[in-house]
């Protein structure tokens, strides 16, 4: 008897849909910069303050109705009421209790002060906050404590809606959040972020390097279809792409790449003074014996500049069905020949399908 199979949907709980609306107020708030700004002022707080650093990282942006904030905030948060008079802005920092609650440990308050005590460790986080974000929020300032939500509410009357930056904070203890809020009336007065570089949509196109051969300029100049071309593997299991002298590095699983380091390399050459018995040109059996750098590639993506410049080490690159694709056999940066992979006594090699040379010896190779 076969045993009923238990079918269950995938994921194993359904996302949270994110509106239009939303998406335009998250690119409103320019959250994502602000927090990089921050990041190093907000590890310095944490270890002044001795909670031996802290870390930030945005968890999720959304859209409240004004009459949804109490909702929105149960339990002890505090307020800090933040504007900007010349721009017409205004802003509020939401805090949870607890994380208070443990800057008063730290600092050892009495219980007749914790209240004042409160109030200005709020303020002073503000402030240095704002101090840090330097040029990035340097119309704004502190304007003192808000004690709860309907607070809020009551000072957004002109707005229905405001956005929530919901920011979740690491500092030696269990990790809870900050909120940034800002109402509609507010971000409408906003001056819109810089349009995106024009040369963040350049797309370049990256090899996956296979390995690489040196062979005489008169090999190279012979090759014909049919010819196999042996090769030295790259070593070890990194695998390289490469965009001119740009070469990311890392491991292939199965069709994606996963960075590991970059590098940029620079190559110039600097023409020495000839000798005047050089005039008259070198010897064709001289030119024949150069040696030629080979490489072998399993095709190439594209990325954008915008891509390329977001990647970090630990990063996966989709290679969809490059490996699939036919091998190409580049002289320095010109492709000479496609073909297929094989192996000859242990050795890995090309058999060229496909040779892009000219000459009367080529015009069978097509």
């Amino acid at each position: 008897m076969i045993a009923p199979v238990d079918f269950r949907p995938f994921p194993g709980r359904r996302l949270r849909r994110v509106s239009r609306a939303e998406a335009d107020l998250a690119r409103a708030l320019r959250i994502r910069a602000r927090l990089e700004a921050l990041a190093p002022a907000a590890f310095e707080l944490g270890r002044k303050i001795g909670l031996g650093g802290a870390t930030m990282s945005l968890a999720r942006v959304e859209a409240r109705a004004v009459e949804e904030l109490r909702q929105a905030f149960p339990g002890a948060w505090r307020f800090a009421v933040l504007a900007d008079p010349l721009a017409g802005r205004r802003g509020f920092l939401a805090l949870q209790g607890r994380f208070l609650e443990v800057m008063e440990e730290r600092l050892d308050l009495s219980p007749k002060e914790r209240e004042r005590g409160r109030d200005g460790l709020l303020g002073w986080m503000a402030c240095q906050g704002l101090a840090a974000m330097g040029e990035t929020l340097a119309g704004w300032r502190f304007c003192g404590l808000a004690d709860s939500a309907g607070e809020i509410g009551r000072q957004c009357r002109g707005s229905e809606r405001l956005a929530l930056a919901w920011i979740r904070i690491s500092a030696g203890f269990a990790p809870g959040f900050a909120v940034w809020l800002e109402d509609e009336e507010s971000l409408g007065r906003a001056v819109p972020g810089p349009a995106p570089e024009l040369a963040e949509e350049v797309p370049l196109s990256f090899a996956l390097r296979l390995g690489r051969v040196e062979l005489a300029a008169r090999e190279a100049g012979g090759l014909r279809c049919g010819d196999v071309v042996l090769f030295q593997p790259e070593p070890g299991d990194g695998r390289t792409l490469s965009c001119g002298g740009l070469r990311l590095r890392g491991t292939v699983e199965g069709c994606e790449f996963r960075l590991r380091d970059w590098s940029l390399e620079t190559q110039g050459a600097a023409m020495e003074n000839m000798n005047e018995t050089m005039g008259q040109g070198m010897e064709a059996a001289v030119l024949e014996g150069l040696p030629v750098p080979v490489t072998i590639d399993a095709g190439t993506v594209q990325l954008t500049v915008g891509e390329l410049s977001a990647l970090r080490c630990g990063d996966v690159i989709v290679l969809g069905d490059l490996l699939l694709a036919p091998v190409n056999v580049r002289a320095g940066s010109r492709l000479i020949g496609r073909g297929e992979l094989v192996d000859v006594d242990g050795r890995r090699g090309v058999r060229l399908l496909q040779v892009y040379l000219t000459g009367e010896s080529h015009a069978d190779a097509a």
